[in-house]
C-alpha cells in the first residue's frame, strides 16, 4: 500500500501518531435539523469516477459503488452526492462537484427528502464553499476530527487531491 488515511478522534490521534501516521487536515461534522426547501428534479446517478479520482486522488470505484445502493443522484459533468439513514441522523455524502452552485443543487436534493429529519454532513473545511452552504442551510459545527496520512515508500508520492471538490466526505469510517 502506497498511502493510508483515516479520520482520527482526539482519543485515537495519539496512537497514529506512535504508529507513524501524519495530520493531514481537519474534518468538521456539521448537523441541523434539515430544512423544507422546495423540490428539485436531477438526474439519475452516474458515477464520475474520474472526478472522484481528482478529487480524493484515489480509485473509489467499490465503495461508491457499495453506497450507491441507498440514496444517490449526479448532475452529468458536474458533480453527484449520495445519502442513507443512519442511527443517529440521516447522512450527506460522499458529494463530489466541481463548482459549489452544483453542491447546493445536489444538497437541496438531500434536504427534500429528509426535512424535518436530523441530518449530518462531513465537511473539510479547507473547502471553504462547503462550510459557506453548511452555513446557509442552517448547519451548525458539532465535532472535529483529523484526517491522518501514513505516508508510503518513500519512492512513492503523496496522493493528489482536490479539496475544493470534495462537498461532503462518504463519513468519517469511509473518509
Amino acid at each position: 500500500v502506497a498511502w493510508m488515511k483515516l479520520d482520527a478522534t482526539d482519543m485515537g490521534r495519539p496512537l497514529y501518531l506512535k504508529l507513524g501516521f501524519e495530520d493531514e487536515a481537519p474534518v468538521e461534522r456539521w448537523m441541523a435539523a434539515a430544512p423544507s426547501v422546495a423540490p428539485l428534479e436531477l438526474s439519475a446517478y452516474e458515477p464520475d469516477l474520474t472526478l472522484d479520482r481528482e478529487a480524493f486522488g484515489a480509485d473509489r470505484s467499490t465503495l461508491l459503488a457499495s453506497l450507491a445502493s441507498e440514496q444517490s443522484v449526479s448532475i452529468p459533468g458536474e458533480g453527484f452526492a449520495m445519502a442513507r439513514p443512519g442511527a443517529r441522523a440521516d447522512y450527506f455524502g460522499p458529494c463530489v462537484c466541481r463548482s459549489p452552485e452544483a453542491a447546493r443543487q445536489l444538497l437541496r436534493w438531500f434536504l427534500v427528502r429528509h426535512a424535518g429529519k436530523t441530518v449530518a454532513w462531513d465537511i473539510l473545511p479547507a473547502n471553504t464553499e462547503a462550510v459557506k452552504l453548511a452555513r446557509e442551510f442552517g448547519f451548525e459545527r458539532r465535532r472535529e476530527l483529523v484526517r491522518m496520512v501514513y505516508p508510503g515508500p518513500s519512492a512513492s508520492r503523496p496522493l493528489e487531491h482536490n479539496d475544493s471538490y470534495v462537498f461532503a466526505i462518504a463519513a468519517f469510517e469511509y473518509g
